[in-house]
């Protein structure tokens, strides 16, 4: 209701502003079904709707506000620790 009662306030000022024929709706949580059925009203202006997951997603595609590290991953290899505790033997003699 609220969200997109401001949606709506919002996104009539911008298209009278910047001649905008494409609205994008930005929610860091979800959205409720209203605003997911107005986002596809028919012969209503398109709307895309951003919830936080695709936000991140796309943050991360386009590189925007994260960076890359590599981190070591270090494995334990099961056949050795069991060879150690049988003195060294090696598996099977």
């Amino acid at each position: 209701g609220a969200l997109m009662r401001c949606s709506a306030r919002c996104s009539t000022w911008c298209a009278g502003r910047f001649a905008a024929v494409k609205r994008t709706v930005i929610s860091l949580g979800g959205f409720a079904k209203g605003a997911r059925q107005a986002a596809f009203e028919p012969g209503a202006a398109p709307i895309t709707l951003i919830d936080g997951e695709k936000l991140i997603g796309l943050l991360i595609e386009h590189g925007v506000g994260v960076r890359t590290r590599t981190v070591e991953l270090l494995e334990l290899d099961a056949s050795e620790l069991t060879s150690a505790a049988d003195g060294g033997a090696s598996a099977g003699t």
